[in-house]
Parts: structure tokens; C-alpha cells; sequence
């Protein structure tokens, strides 16, 4: 799998873990890598992806009570949802900065 990740272009460095069940990812700056590639890479070697986290620099929109973070590099939108069930919908977080 490592290899597979490693091989899509705009990819840095991949660590694999098989005894922890997790890859970590970092891509290069302003690569166009689309989480989907990561995702069917993954799954092409015989692995589900159970969860996923995704760090990356882009901006907040809301529509129809669904948040979305559209990716500056690959012009992806990923749709926000809370890690915990207990934690409120992203919509309140449309047009503020973090520091």
C-alpha cells in the first residue's frame, strides 16, 4: 500500500502502519492529489477505509445545511461533518479564521 500511495503524483511521504490499521499521507504544496485517489488506492490493495482525517488549507461554504471545505489546491469539496456525535454541525464555522 505504501507504494501505491507513494506513486500518486504530489504525494511527499507515506508512513503505513498495519499493526495501528493507518496510513498517514502528506502531500507536497499545491499538489492536486483528490482524497478520492488516496481513497481507491487504498482500496485497490485490499484495504476499507474506516475513518479518515484530512488537514488542509482551503475555505468553508454552507448550502442546504451542509458544510463543505473546498480544497485550494485540487478545487476538491470535502463535506464537514463532526468527529463526535455530541459536537454541533459545522454550519457556524462559513467565513470565520482560524489563528
Amino acid at each position: 500500500m505504501r507504494v501505491a500511495l507513494k506513486n500518486i503524483s504530489g504525494t511527499d511521504t507515506v508512513d503505513v502502519s498495519l499493526s495501528k490499521g493507518e496510513a498517514v499521507v502528506t502531500l507536497k504544496p499545491a499538489n492536486a492529489v483528490k482524497y478520492e485517489q488516496l481513497l481507491r488506492a487504498i482500496e485497490k490493495n485490499g484495504f476499507v477505509v474506516k475513518g479518515s482525517k484530512v488537514v488542509a488549507d482551503g475555505s468553508v461554504s454552507a448550502s442546504d445545511g451542509v458544510t463543505n471545505l473546498g480544497v485550494s489546491s485540487s478545487n476538491e469539496r470535502l463535506k464537514l461533518e463532526p468527529a463526535d456525535a455530541n459536537v454541533s454541525a459545522a454550519t457556524g464555522l462559513s467565513g470565520k479564521l482560524s489563528k
